[in-house]
Parts: C-alpha cells; structure tokens; sequence
C-alpha cells in the first residue's frame, strides 16, 4: 500500500481468494479500457477513481439501503478484517502487522481478545432498548 493514514508504504498479505478475485477484476473489459487511460487506480465508480469520500458515500448509502442502526465506515472495515484474522486463528502479532499498528495495545483495542468480545456484545445487547 503506497497511501495510507500513517506510516510508510508496506506490503499487505491478502487471501489467495481475494488475489484471485483482483485478478478477475482486472481481467474484466470495463477495467482494461479505464486503464487504457493509463490512470494508476485500482478501484474506480462510474468513469471516476474511487476516492476516500466516495468510498464513505457509497458505505453510507448502502448502510442506510440495509436500514442498519448506524452508517458502517471504511474504518469499521479494518476492526472487521482484525475480527475475521483472529477468529480464523491468526496471532494478534501477524494482527498488528497486517493493520500497521507499531505497538500490540492498538491493536488489542481493535481487536480484543475473543472472550473480551463476547461479553463486550452481550453487554451491548443488555443495554438496547
């Protein structure tokens, strides 16, 4: 990743899945003939790059389409991808390198430990009206 929030560019570890998927994505003719443009973007929407705030728009849109009790964000996406490492067993050290957080406590407090997760749900859960 060349542009991120903090921190210098790193590699990121995807699924073999997913680097299939990208790779279908960009076998696909609507991506070849935006790229022929010779613009450096992976993700675009419409005839445009994806940006950060359209990114946000189009997470927006689609939360309040679910009607879902709050707008989801691409933040939510990273707590999201800690939650699937450690429930399929990935160390929270392999955790904390995959999200570029330089200190363990960042990353724990994206993703605590799963006992501490459960019962922070069935207290979310108690105090919903």
């Amino acid at each position: 990743m060349r542009n991120g929030q903090k921190g210098d560019a790193r590699p990121t570890g995807i699924t073999t899945a997913l680097s299939e998927e990208l790779r279908r994505y960009m076998d696909h003719p609507s991506y070849i003939s935006w790229t022929d443009n010779n613009i450096d973007t992976l993700f675009f929407h419409g005839k445009n790059r994806l940006t950060a705030p359209g990114l946000r728009k189009i997470l927006r849109d689609l939360s309040l389409e679910a009607n879902l009790s709050r707008v989801i964000t691409p933040h939510d996406l990273r707590r999201t991808t800690g939650y699937l490492m450690q429930s399929a067993g990935v160390s929270m050290v392999a955790i904390q390198k995959q999200l570029g957080h330089q200190i363990l406590s960042t990353t724990l407090r994206y993703v605590p430990p799963l006992n501490d997760l459960a019962e922070i749900l069935v207290q979310s859960d108690d105090n919903r009206p």
